[in-house]
């Protein structure tokens, strides 16, 4: 909700500080006002309207010089709890709003990128990321957003045991096994990755909230 002055101070202070800005992430969750992606439609309308206003604030950083690349970073906004009551049905309706945010996105000359982390329902897999962003089918505008932290637990199958790729109780020594389990995940989700985010886990998985169960 920032106007056109905020943004220009904080274009502003950017430029003091001989920073700039990349990456924005839409708050699309229902706790900043917006909504799940697979939810009613108040709360799908909810979730694009936080695209929205991102989209807004990365074109006018792009306006003022501050913003010279980066993406609006996504996820569904939903609990796997909740999508796993209906896999399919849940995953169709999160395609189709993320398909109606890419329409907001190149209205701004903005892309998306959907970011894999395993509390996030219909995104809480490598197999599952592959299948939404193939659903969504809007490659020059919807792309995955890799957070290596969160792509390692994707190998360890939490949440979703079926697309597990190292054995329980894995051996951390065997290197060997985790670089073939990542080379297979990356492998998968390369052809769509548009956005890096570089952080660190130790395989251990904690969380609360909307986050319960993330690394």
């Amino acid at each position: 909700d920032s106007s056109d002055d905020d943004l220009k101070a904080l274009a502003d202070k950017l430029a003091s500080k001989n920073l700039c800005a990349g990456s924005l992430v839409a708050p699309v969750w229902a706790g900043t006002g917006g909504g799940s992606a697979m939810g009613s439609e108040p709360e799908r309308a909810a979730f694009l309207t936080q695209v929205r206003k991102a989209c807004r604030i990365g074109r006018k950083l792009r306006d003022l010089k501050i913003r010279q690349y980066g993406v609006i970073r996504i996820d569904s906004a939903s609990s796997v709890e909740e999508w796993a009551k209906d896999p399919e049905e849940n995953t169709r309706r999160i395609a189709q709003t993320f398909r109606e945010a890419c329409g907001i996105a190149e209205d701004h000359g903005e892309r998306l990128a959907a970011e894999g982390e395993i509390c996030w329902g219909g995104m809480h897999s490598w197999r599952r990321n592959v299948q939404l962003l193939e659903m969504v089918g809007r490659p020059q505008t919807l792309g995955f957003q890799a957070d290596m932290a969160h792509v390692m637990l994707f190998t360890m199958g939490y949440n979703a045991p079926e697309d597990r790729l190292l054995p329980e109780g894995f051996d951390w020594s065997r290197t060997d096994q985790l670089a073939e389990a990542y080379r297979k995940v990356a492998g998968a989700l390369r052809p769509w990755t548009i956005d890096l985010h570089i952080a660190q886990n130790d395989g251990t998985v904690k969380g609360a909230g909307s986050h319960d169960k993330t690394g």
